[in-house]
């Protein structure tokens, strides 16, 4: 129970992290680079992007599951 809650929490920041660094981060492909490349180009271009956008919000998102689950819903002593 304890665990679910955790991942749930840590996976709704991590959305909302990825979706603010998407929004904010300014990228360094620009958008004729994607456009004027081939197929496989274009494909390693957004992969790129991609993973740079999930290294950022990914660490944020294990800290937040570790402190949901270690501090906040510590299991009840009776």
């Amino acid at each position: 129970m304890r665990f679910k809650k955790s991942l749930k929490y840590s996976i709704v920041f991590f959305l909302i992290i990825t979706f603010i660094t998407i929004l904010i981060r300014p990228s360094e492909t620009k958008m004729n680079e994607i456009m004027n490349a081939s197929n496989f180009e274009t494909l390693i271009l957004i992969s790129n992007e991609f993973l740079k956008t999930i290294s950022i919000s990914l660490p944020p998102s294990i800290i937040i599951f570790l402190v949901f689950y270690f501090y906040i819903l510590r299991p009840q002593k009776d």
